[in-house]
C-alpha cells in the first residue's frame, strides 16, 4: 500500500496521515459520540428474569418422562375426613422409599379430581418396577406406612387400582 520510505520523518508523516484519515475511512465517527451504551442493573435483572422465565416455560412443557419409562398410577377411595392422615402416611412412605429403596424411582402423592387419592411413580424399566415392588413387599417400615394408609382410608390392598403404562 505504501512505498518504502527512506527517512524516519516521512514515515512519521505517513503514520500521522493514516491516523488522521482512519476515522474518516471508518465512517461517521464524531468526537464525544457514544457508540455503545452499557445496560443498567435493572435492565440486566429484567433480561435475566426473562431468560429464567423462558427456561421454566420450556421445562414445564417438557415430557413427564422419557420414552421407555414406566409410569404407575395408584388410586383408591378415601373419605375426605381421613385423607389428611392417609396423605401424611403416604408422604412418610415416599420419604422412606427415597432414603432406603435399593432401586431408584420417583413417587408423588396425588388427590384426584373425583376426591380419590393415590400416587404416581416413575421407573426406568418394567424390570426396575418389579424390583421396587419386591423391595416394598419385604421392607417392614414400608409395609407399616402402607398399613397406616389402608387403615386411615378403611380399605384393603385389593381396593387400590394400579395402572402400569410405558411412555412412548
Amino acid at each position: 500500500m505504501f512505498k518504502a520510505v527512506k527517512t524516519g520523518m516521512t514515515l512519521s508523516i505517513a503514520a500521522s496521515l493514516a491516523a488522521f484519515a482512519a476515522p474518516a475511512l471508518a465512517g461517521h465517527h464524531k468526537a464525544g459520540e457514544v457508540h455503545y451504551k452499557s445496560k443498567s442493573a435493572e435492565d440486566v435483572r429484567v433480561e435475566k428474569q426473562a431468560e429464567a422465565d423462558r427456561k421454566a416455560l420450556i421445562e414445564a412443557r417438557s415430557p413427564v418422562a422419557k420414552p421407555g419409562k414406566i409410569i404407575v398410577v395408584y388410586k383408591n377411595k378415601c373419605a375426605k375426613f381421613a385423607q389428611q392422615d392417609a396423605l401424611r402416611s403416604l408422604d412418610a412412605l415416599i420419604q422412606h422409599e427415597r432414603a432406603n429403596a435399593p432401586v431408584t424411582y420417583s413417587s408423588s402423592p396425588l388427590v384426584f379430581e373425583d376426591g380419590d387419592m393415590g400416587a404416581i411413580d416413575t421407573h426406568v424399566s418394567i424390570t426396575k418396577y418389579k424390583e421396587a415392588v419386591a423391595w416394598q413387599n419385604r421392607d417392614a417400615v414400608w409395609q407399616g406406612y402402607f398399613k397406616e394408609i389402608l387403615t386411615s382410608c378403611g380399605i384393603t390392598a385389593d381396593d387400590i387400582s394400579v395402572t402400569v403404562s410405558q411412555v412412548q
